[in-house]
């Protein structure tokens, strides 16, 4: 037994290019061996190179048929968001509709209100549509909706009928075009699983360049939670080897760098 374990560590030395007994394959998985340099790297190494890891995002992106694009202002945010949402073709409903996170990130853009001139309703969870501004019947001075309350299962029935889905990713991993989540009640998975097409927003400070990295900053700043990662729009090719695009979730990604907001990774929303 034990020179079998010699050698399946060997072979994973030799896999890795590194020389044996480098690693300790004792402490191999404990946290207090994954410090290197981690501290140093989250004050200065990671500021100056996300530009470079967002690029090669992209780049990565292009090959899984995921639409990317960098936004710099709030309003860039709600103008993006639009696009898509006019250019999305309905799939499970006659009207097309959008479910949000709960996030102040999105919150913080006038997302409803560019939604609210193409005449698209949004949801949020545990919430009802906030239905489009009709100026002939809207108070004079109160400038929005207010949101009807609904239940958990109205959501995940808007969910299971919405063109599209709008949620903030925790983090990004440049090396496989991955989109981490940290799933939430502000943030149900569902919201990224079940319309016909999503939004990721991603705040350009947490883009990472390998799981490595993320893997070492959350062994010093845990998730809290559970964690959901994509990579790329849903598809399988099982039958016949034949591509089928939406098998078990959105048919389309696309992913909205926002530069001029950085929230901290994994944030709680109140």
């Amino acid at each position: 037994m034990e020179d079998t374990r010699k050698l399946f560590f060997a072979t994973l030395h030799a896999a890795l290019d590194r020389k044996p007994g480098a690693l300790s394959t004792d402490r191999m998985f404990r946290r207090d061996t994954w410090n290197s340099a981690i501290d140093e790297d989250d004050q200065d190494v990671v500021p100056k190179n996300q530009a470079a890891w967002m690029a090669s995002f992209m780049e990565q992106a292009t090959l899984l048929s995921i639409e990317t694009a960098v936004v710099d202002t709030p309003d860039g945010v709600a103008k993006a968001v639009a696009d898509i949402a006019t250019r999305t073709p309905t799939e499970w409903s006659a009207v097309k509709t959008v479910v949000c996170c709960n996030h102040p990130l999105i919150r913080s853009t006038a997302i409803r209100q560019a939604l609210d001139a193409i005449h698209i309703p949004m949801f949020f969870p545990e919430q009802g549509a906030t239905p489009p501004i009709d100026r002939r019947q809207e108070a004079p001075g109160s400038g929005r909706n207010g949101a009807v309350v609904g239940s958990a299962q109205e959501f995940r029935q808007q969910c299971a009928q919405a063109t599209l889905g709008i949620f903030t990713a925790d983090a990004a991993i440049a090396e496989s075009a991955t989109l981490v989540l940290r799933t939430s009640p502000h943030c149900p998975r569902i919201v990224s699983l079940l319309p016909s097409a999503s939004i990721a927003i991603v705040p350009f400070g947490c883009i990472f360049d390998t799981f490595s990295r993320l893997a070492a900053h959350l062994a010093l700043h845990p998730a809290p939670d559970g964690m959901t990662f994509i990579t790329g729009p849903s598809k399988t090719a099982d039958i016949e080897a034949v591509m089928v695009p939406g098998a078990h979730g959105p048919r389309n990604l696309h992913v909205l760098f926002v530069t001029t907001h950085c929230l901290p990774l994994f944030f709680r929303a109140p």
